[in-house]
């Protein structure tokens, strides 16, 4: 991921890894299998509970009836988790998000989840995974700058004369070198956790302009190089794609591990930044969310079917859901009424899974 001024990954799309079993030997099993919970983490300056990220939810929800859906908040209402967009310690963040996943009746339960980034969103998602994947840092570079404001943590200069990445940069950025594991010494864990994911799609918008450079939302590598002294020509641009960069090439991430099991993917959408059509959308609902294609799990507290999601979604002591053997989901307390879908649990208890 370089740029000169900011980076920005537009989009990013994954399921953590999971682990098989015979499904007609399983006890669980002769429920149909549930969609996986979708995590969203919004961008700059937009908020959990705006009606655009409750919009794509809904959508999902429509898509994979049933999905338990989490919009991820830095803040208690609206107004605060929208200035934390803004302002904030990346690492602090990333720590409370792992932990308020960790914590979710149902997200923490989940073999696996699906996750969505918008912009920025996409970028602290990646590094939530490599930080914490196991459970599910006087100018630009000064300790009080890369503490407090968000933007100037994934900030990235170059040296002019050789396009390498400046020592300031790799000293003081509290999140963007650290996650690009561009320092001398290389955090393993990260590769090892961002290498287990089942899929990482990267989205980059055809004109795309807030993202700077926008090759960079591909993790692309881009050099302004200056023109020679005494030459009047205009400097310039060497763009590295990524499997040309030694960030593939040695690994530092398991991109190249994600890309020789054909999991790592490069889309483009038309339009501008976060200009996102309803069927792009669909499209990666569809073929990226939803139920585990395969069960790979032997243990009976994570297998993740209609029957176990709904024994996490039902509030104990005020209701009994026995779950039908159809993915419609007929939910029945033992008094034989009840809601009538997976969906209906939502007002049937007058809460949504993102109440929790």
């Amino acid at each position: 991921m370089s740029f000169l001024t900011l980076h920005i990954l537009t989009t990013l799309l994954f399921a953590l890894p999971t682990l098989s079993i015979n499904r007609l030997q399983h006890p669980l099993l002769s429920s149909p299998p549930a969609p996986l919970p979708l995590v969203l983490w919004h961008g700059l300056g937009d908020n959990f509970a705006a009606d655009g990220v409750n919009n794509v939810l809904d959508l999902a929800s429509t898509i994979h009836p049933g999905t338990v859906t989490y919009a991820i908040r830095l803040g208690d209402d609206a107004s605060s988790d929208r200035s934390s967009s803004y302002f904030g310690n990346t690492a602090s963040q990333i720590e409370a998000v792992c932990d308020a996943i960790t914590s979710h009746p149902v997200l923490s339960k989940a073999p696996a989840i699906d996750a969505l980034g918008f912009s920025q969103g996409g970028l602290l998602l990646r590094g939530m995974i490599q930080r914490c994947g196991d459970r599910v840092k006087e100018n630009t570079w000064s300790r009080f700058i890369q503490g407090r404001l968000v933007p100037a943590q994934y900030y990235r200069t170059l040296n002019e004369s050789t396009g390498e990445p400046t020592e300031e940069y790799l000293k003081y950025s509290n999140l963007l070198a650290d996650v690009n594991n561009e320092r001398g010494v290389k955090n393993e864990t990260y590769k090892d956790h961002l290498s287990r994911l089942e899929r990482f799609v990267m989205y980059r918008f055809e004109e795309e302009d807030a993202v700077i450079p926008p090759e960079s939302t591909w993790l692309a590598d881009v050099w302004q190089k200056p023109a020679p002294d005494g030459d009047e020509g205009t400097d310039e641009r060497i763009v590295t794609p990524l499997k040309e960069r030694k960030m593939y090439e040695e690994d530092w991430l398991g991109l190249r591990k994600l890309d020789e099991k054909d999991a790592l993917e490069f889309r483009t959408i038309p339009g501008k930044h976060m200009q996102i059509g309803k069927e792009v959308l669909r499209d990666a609902f569809k073929n990226h969310f939803g139920p585990l294609k395969e069960s790979k799990l032997r243990d009976e507290e994570t297998v993740w079917t209609v029957q176990r999601l709904s024994e996490l979604s039902c509030p104990l002591g005020i209701r009994v859901c026995v779950v039908a053997v159809q993915m419609g989901a007929e939910l029945k307390d033992s008094a034989g009424s009840g809601p009538d879908s997976l969906e209906d649990i939502h007002g049937w208890w007058g809460f949504r899974p993102d109440d929790y």
